[in-house]
């Protein structure tokens, strides 16, 4: 695969995040911006007067939905009726029906988080109702990653001060950091902690490194105004959706007790 690069523009989630890495380059989509018809694939038909506009859809190793459509050649309303697909891929509407000289598209869609890691390649019969018994084929292929892996999480300093104490004292924020691997890229690190006095603060980590397939996200935790244990945990999200998640933990320390005053000399009697 080739090197990842970073993602200018930020976005709502389905597109990327500042920093987020890219995939690698995929084909030229459809006009649908969801897939793309493989070289010499030509139009469908199903019968009785149904035609459906591609045979094969390539979803690659990050779309998750294609756009199909159903075109009736006829002068009477065709009933259609697509097979039984796998748990994680799903085409709506499965039945219906296209009107004499009309269009109605169809949507293949893929749970990424769900569909086994690999190449994958099914075929979706599809069928008119109440026609001439013919039908034809819709091919899928994808190639779906595993889920990202987290190769190191640090947090440094491992002991931070409370707010409100010295700056000698040392500091009152830590930073964590982490490493991730993903062949498809990582769209997205978010940090939970857990607070000692109880209150939980969210935040998304930032793009340090990003080079091939992994990627150094870094942000601050802390501080906090209690001392104790602060727990956190970190979800790393790929831009395929998958994520994997990982925790650590910091305390956090009082302010260090005030040196007494040295006693001056004692007064001549």
């Amino acid at each position: 695969p080739g090197a990842v690069g970073a993602v200018a523009a930020a976005g709502a989630p389905g597109s990327p995040s500042p920093g987020a890495t890219q995939p690698r380059p995929q084909p030229a989509v459809t006009a649908a911006g969801t897939a793309r018809v493989l070289s010499g694939d030509t139009a469908v038909t199903v019968g009785g007067g149904l035609v459906l506009s591609t045979g094969v859809v390539d979803l690659g190793a990050v779309n998750s939905s294609a756009a199909v459509e159903l075109r009736s050649t006829g002068r009477q309303p065709v009933g259609f009726r697509f097979a039984a697909t796998p748990s994680w891929l799903s085409v709506a509407p499965a039945t219906g029906t296209v009107a004499a000289g009309d269009r109605r598209a169809v949507t293949v869609t893929l749970d990424r988080s769900a569909a086994p890691a690999g190449v994958l390649d099914t075929s979706v019969a599809v069928a008119t109702v109440g026609g001439d018994g013919k039908g034809g084929t819709l091919r899928v292929t994808a190639v779906v990653s595993g889920p990202p892996a987290i190769d190191v999480l640090t947090v440094a300093p491992a002991v931070v001060r409370t707010t409100g104490c010295p700056a000698a004292a040392g500091p009152t924020v830590s930073t964590v950091s982490v490493r991730a691997t993903d062949s498809t890229g990582v769209f997205r690190v978010d940090l939970v902690a857990h607070l000692p006095d109880g209150r939980t603060a969210t935040s998304a980590l930032s793009l340090g490194e990003a080079a091939e397939q992994w990627s150094v996200w870094s942000g601050p935790v802390g501080p906090s105004a209690v001392p104790g244990p602060l727990s956190f945990s970190v979800t790393v999200t790929s831009l395929d959706g998958l994520r994997a998640q990982s925790s650590g933990s910091l305390e956090v320390g009082s302010c260090p007790a005030a040196e007494p005053t040295a006693a001056g000399p004692a007064g001549a009697g």
